[in-house]
């Protein structure tokens, strides 16, 4: 029903039947660097972590996927991982079986080395270029000269005004006395300022090179203390996987965000994720979201022979979430096949909130709504995001598609209400139906066929994933088309949804994913085949119409839980069209598309199935209907008024 809690209870389960304590490995990713970080901080052990401040808190999980080959990682000697990162990044990482990650954090070593040592080169040519300009504008001798006199000539016009300041302060000390020497005179405030330019521009260079060397040790140190913690786990590592959410517990308070905080805050550890700012990475972002937003039956693998996911009998390779493992829920797999994992993005202001190119890519980038801010108290001291030269502020939204939930929690006779929180749950609410409306774009008109009328409908996917997506426990959208005569009389309606059976007609689209159970599965747990709500029984895909984002392919989702079943979309196509004949009387239509969280076909399931909870829940479904949310309306012909309305 709720995609956190539905993850939640999962690897609680798995947890239980597999025994086994199981981590992620992440991949692509940026170094720990030496400064403070904003408050909203994680205790991950990954750490590149893009959290966006998503959690706060002592020893938070790490949500890193493991991004390797599939298998298991190797046993090393103790304290052998940790001497090998803390000699070369990424080194001890690879001896535990997490190669992904250690060879990023090999290349971020390499990029800081190369980082530093450009650094170094560009602060020595701008050196050479304001001595010699000092030479021949201001008559200076450069040879022997220290730092601090290429200071003062810039600061002032001679070296008669500086000895002259010089004298006023009383500071004798600094006078130089052999004016012949060190003599400077600037023609004008133009050179003196040119020059002064140009001899800042040297020392930003050098100072830059001193945070990288800096950066360095700490690429260094995060990577030793990584490799301690994967080495001393109790049991491997598995590899390749995004997903079930599988977690390293960082057995210190470790906290890590993405933000720079000032140095005095000492109020605990807080280190910045990216050493110059949020990633602009997509993918290593978004692995955050995919540790719960793909999750696999580690009970069931593929079984060639019977060309179909059987039970593995709980082997140790059951506990990896991936293939050929079962896929329940693929929605990181989806938008990770699609153009908004690239690093192009798309253009979706809808999504972007305050990001000014309207470009998103990330998972973050739209459930975390973007926009302008502090993020701490100003006890902190932070500093302002204005989302153009210091960065977007994270909004912790969280938005989804899921509004029945909020209205639940104010139910007063479930025993996990929140009726305290009655503000901000109506609040949230009532941005998730906001969030909803922007997940698709609806369009109707009505064509003349010989002697038919046709309402042809076209829905647009302008999400980044399936639309729907998610878990299929009763998740769906449907098309409801009404068409009305001239007199404004009803005379055909499709999709129409009856709220006391909660069923939908079945004259219409519904786009929804149904798993089920095959009948060979079926005859060895003595079950009936087919659809199923059962969630670690299903072995197979019974339909899947579900409209792809944009950059499907299918080539890309060709792959279980991701190929359409029962539906066909061409390479492009991120929108479906839907034609229905209606009467010749038709003169306007009316499309409202619906989506609702749970069915009542999957209600009645946890009724039967589900203990006193689902009791629970379908009596509480009673009280507080899951009434099917619009998200869009789309009317034919499409009226317009344009103000001011003049009327004769």
């Amino acid at each position: 029903m709720v995609k956190g809690l539905s993850c939640s209870l999962f690897m609680v389960l798995v947890l239980a039947l597999a025994s086994e304590v199981v981590g992620q490995d992440g991949t692509s990713c940026a170094p720990l660097a030496p400064t403070r970080m904003s408050a909203g901080l994680v205790s991950l052990v990954a750490f590149q972590v893009p959290a966006e401040g998503l959690l706060t808190g002592a020893n938070v999980v790490n949500l890193m996927p493991i991004a390797s080959s599939v298998g298991q990682a190797k046993r090393v000697a103790p304290g052998k991982a940790f001497l090998l990162s803390l000699l070369l990044p990424g080194l001890g990482e690879r001896t535990c079986g997490a190669s992904t990650r250690g060879w990023a954090l090999t290349a971020t070593e390499a990029t800081l080395w190369a980082s530093m040592v450009a650094f170094r080169l560009y602060g020595h040519w701008r050196t050479q270029d304001y001595r010699a300009y000092a030479a021949s504008k201001a008559g200076v001798s450069p040879e022997g000269k220290s730092h601090r006199y290429f200071v003062d000539i810039g600061n002032y016009a001679s070296i008669d005004s500086y000895n002259a300041a010089m004298l006023r302060e009383r500071n004798l000390a600094k006078v130089y006395q052999d004016t012949e020497t060190y003599f400077w005179r600037w023609p004008s405030e133009v050179e003196r300022i040119r020059y002064a330019h140009l001899r800042v521009s040297a020392d930003n260079a050098y100072q830059r090179s001193l945070m990288i060397v800096g950066a360095i040790l700490a690429n260094h140190l995060a990577s030793a203390i990584d490799a301690l913690i994967r080495q001393n786990l109790t049991n491997p590592i598995p590899a390749n996987a995004i997903g079930n959410a599988m977690l390293i517990v960082d057995p210190n308070d470790n906290r890590r965000g993405p933000f720079e905080l000032p140095d005095e805050f000492n109020y605990h550890t807080a280190y910045q994720t990216n050493f110059l700012s949020q990633t602009s990475d997509a993918v290593t972002r978004s692995r955050l979201c995919g540790s719960c937003n793909n999750v696999f039956n580690p009970l069931l693998s593929w079984d060639a022979s019977r060309n179909q996911y059987w039970p593995n009998r709980g082997t140790p390779q059951a506990t990896t979430a991936a293939p050929p493992y079962y896929p329940i829920e693929t929605t990181f797999s989806e938008w990770l096949a699609s153009d908004y994992a690239t690093p192009q993005g798309v253009y979706a202001p809808q999504f972007a909130g305050a990001k000014a190119d309207g470009i998103v890519r990330a998972c973050q980038d739209c459930h975390l709504t973007r926009s302008s801010g502090f993020a701490a108290d100003p006890a902190f001291n932070p500093l302002e995001r204005d989302c153009r030269t210091t960065g977007c502020l994270p909004t912790h939204d969280l938005l989804g598609a899921n509004t029945w939930l909020p209205q639940l929690l104010l139910n007063a006779d479930w025993r996990l209400n929140a009726l305290s929180d009655r503000a901000y749950l109506e609040q949230n609410r009532l941005a998730t139906q906001s969030f909803l409306s922007k997940a698709a774009t609806l369009r109707v008109e009505l064509l003349e066929e010989g002697n038919n009328k046709l309402a042809r409908v076209t829905l647009i996917n302008e999400s980044g994933h399936k639309l729907p997506t998610g878990y299929p426990e009763g998740r769906r959208m449907w098309l409801n088309l009404r068409a009305y005569d001239q007199e404004g009389n009803l005379v055909q309606e499709f999709g129409a949804y009856n709220p006391t059976t909660g069923e939908v007609a079945n004259d219409t689209k519904i786009y929804e994913v149904l798993q089920g159970i095959t009948p060979e599965l079926a005859g060895l747990l003595g079950i009936e085949a087919g659809h199923s709500f059962h969630f670690l029984l299903n072995n197979t895909v019974i339909k899947d119409n579900r409209i792809p984002p944009r950059g499907f392919t299918n080539a890309r989702f060709d792959q279980d839980g991701l190929r359409p079943v029962g539906a066909t979309y061409q390479d492009g196509q991120y929108w479906d069209t839907t034609d229905f004949i209606v009467p010749t009387a038709t003169e306007r239509l009316v499309v409202t598309l619906y989506y609702q969280t749970a069915s009542s076909e999957y209600l009645e399931f946890l009724r039967r199935n589900g203990g006193l909870d689902g009791e629970a829940l379908h009596q509480l479904a009673s009280e507080t209907p899951n009434t099917p949310q619009v998200v869009q309306i789309a009317i034919f012909p499409d009226f317009r008024y344009y103000f001011p309305l003049i009327f004769r």
